[in-house]
């Protein structure tokens, strides 16, 4: 119960990873209504992803949307969401972690940089090993609400 009510905090940060960032490109309906909600109750200031993740992506959807489509999507996560930088001391740092994935790795230490307490991604698995946030798949949009609304 009492993490409800933390997190409740209007000044809680949310990270989002690289395969929600995707799925709404692809249309994924879970993923479309999580971020809608997300971006409803959060400022640019307190949702944030990664220049990582935002390089990820890009690397995908233009593929299949094209450029200009592509495009569309990246201006709407830059004007919604702050990209934390992803340098070579973060990836360095990364290294250092436990856990069963490094890319997973490289975002924790990303969100860390804005002291982010809840990582919405498809992979929870990824970041079990750290305790110290709430990890949220965007199908279960229900506890997301329980947590943040």
């Amino acid at each position: 119960m009492t993490k409800k009510i933390y997190y409740k905090d209007k000044n809680i940060s949310i990270y989002i990873d690289t395969n929600v960032l995707r799925n709404y490109c692809t249309g994924q309906k879970a993923e479309i209504e999580c971020l809608k909600f997300l971006f409803e109750k959060r400022k640019r200031n307190k949702l944030f992803t990664s220049t990582l993740a935002i390089g990820q992506i890009v690397s995908v959807i233009q593929k299949k949307k094209g450029i200009q489509e592509s495009l569309k999507d990246m201006y709407l996560f830059n004007d919604k969401m702050t990209a934390i930088d992803f340098s070579e001391k973060d990836m360095l740092q990364s290294y250092l972690e436990t856990g069963c994935d490094i890319e997973d790795r490289m975002h924790y230490i990303l969100s860390k940089k804005k002291n982010c307490k809840i990582i919405i991604t498809n992979d929870k698995r990824g970041f079990l090993t750290f305790t110290d946030v709430i990890v949220v798949n965007p199908s279960k949009l229900g506890t997301l609400r329980n947590l943040i609304d």
